[in-house]
């Protein structure tokens, strides 16, 4: 069994491709949905932060981050959707606790990126307006 630690995600993040980020763009909805169902409520936010910011980038509208973290996002956006990782989703609680460990692992390597492109974000949300918001909502539900 693998052992999920920093080593673990920077090996995922390096093998993530520009296919693969489009990929988890396109998968974002479903790593909110099942961060919602999480045990641990204090994530998701961080886990929709982490959707949200690879949205932005994928749309071209935030470019101001280094590839290697849109890279761990990539990685922790589609290890969370893959039902079959380390300990499978179909175990309760345990299935998702490896999901858990990653996330809070690409949090604490991208903590100081998310800072910056939340700050970019609430001026970006206060100079475009709420239209572009809801458009981005309505791509997450998709």
């Amino acid at each position: 069994m693998a052992k999920v630690n920093e080593k673990f995600v920077k090996e995922g993040a390096d093998g993530i491709t520009q296919k693969d980020v489009k990929r988890a763009a396109k998968n974002t909805g479903k790593a909110k949905h099942k961060a919602n169902r999480t045990v641990l409520k204090q994530l998701v936010d961080k886990i929709h932060d982490f959707a949200d910011m690879l949205n932005d980038y994928a749309e071209k509208r935030y470019r101001e981050v280094p590839l290697w973290v849109i890279g761990a996002i990539a990685f922790v956006i589609l290890y969370i959707v893959n039902p079959w990782d380390i300990v499978p989703d179909a175990i309760p609680i345990l299935g998702l606790l490896d999901d858990l460990a990653v996330a809070t692992i690409v949090l604490a390597m991208t903590d100081q990126d998310i800072k910056q492109w939340k700050a970019w974000r609430k001026e970006y949300d206060r100079t475009h307006g709420k239209e572009e918001q809801k458009k981005t909502a309505d791509k997450e539900t998709d």
